[in-house]
């Protein structure tokens, strides 16, 4: 409860909860928030709507509330278990981060992944942070998978033909070793600029196909 709270305190009364620095650091939780969170559920992006639309059920409104299902269950049930256990184990402390955002010393340690593993070592011990470590390494391999069937599904779009499929995966593979390999923070910079130029077309054709999707609901 006391984790949870400090969840809605944090969003609805931001001054309270850090202080005279709250804006900056509001203005930065939304922008990264959001990013990671398209990052996660892919909403909005019409990328999962590939993967949804090669199932075969007898109506698509029901794949897509299956796709609705999604974003909601890896939210705000993944993404606030793991807040849940960031909060509870006691290595995030609002004040030391704000602090360090103010100074300009934020460390790799008090973010992301080396922050989830530290809490789920805190009960866990080195295991904690093995299971996080493969889990990580699942995702990623799945998210590798999942971002080259998409690719060449949208190739296959433009050209209408399978034939730029070999130069497609040989372009694919370099990318992979040259994020693997780069500064991170820069890495992070293209994705969240690829995702956001993915999502403005897609929301405009979501908003005129709106009635038809709509239409198909009411069947």
């Amino acid at each position: 409860p006391g984790a949870l709270a400090r969840v809605v305190t944090g969003a609805l009364c931001p001054q309270a909860a850090l202080g005279g620095g709250a804006g900056y650091s509001v203005a930065a939780a939304l922008r990264y928030g959001v990013a990671r969170g398209v990052f996660t559920n892919e909403a909005g992006m019409g990328t999962s709507a590939m993967a949804h639309a090669a199932s075969d059920v007898e109506n698509p409104a029901e794949e897509g509330l299956w796709g609705m299902f999604e974003v909601f269950f890896a939210t705000l049930v993944v993404c606030t278990v793991t807040a849940l256990v960031i909060l509870t184990s006691g290595v995030y402390q609002e004040e030391a981060a704000l602090a360090a955002l103010r100074a300009g010393t934020v460390t790799d340690s008090m973010l992301g992944a080396p922050l989830s593993a530290a809490a789920f070592a805190t009960v866990l011990g080195p295991f904690g942070e093995i299971l996080l470590a493969v889990c990580l390494l699942l995702f990623a391999f799945t998210s590798l998978l999942g971002c080259s069937y998409y690719g060449e599904r949208g190739l296959f779009a433009l050209t209408g033909t399978d034939r730029w499929r070999g130069v497609y995966r040989a372009v694919f593979l370099c990318a992979i070793v040259w994020s693997s390999t780069a500064d991170v923070a820069v890495v992070w910079q293209l994705t969240d600029l690829f995702n956001g130029l993915m999502a403005l077309p897609n929301l405009c054709a979501l908003l005129l196909l709106s009635p038809q999707a709509f239409a198909l609901l009411k069947q």
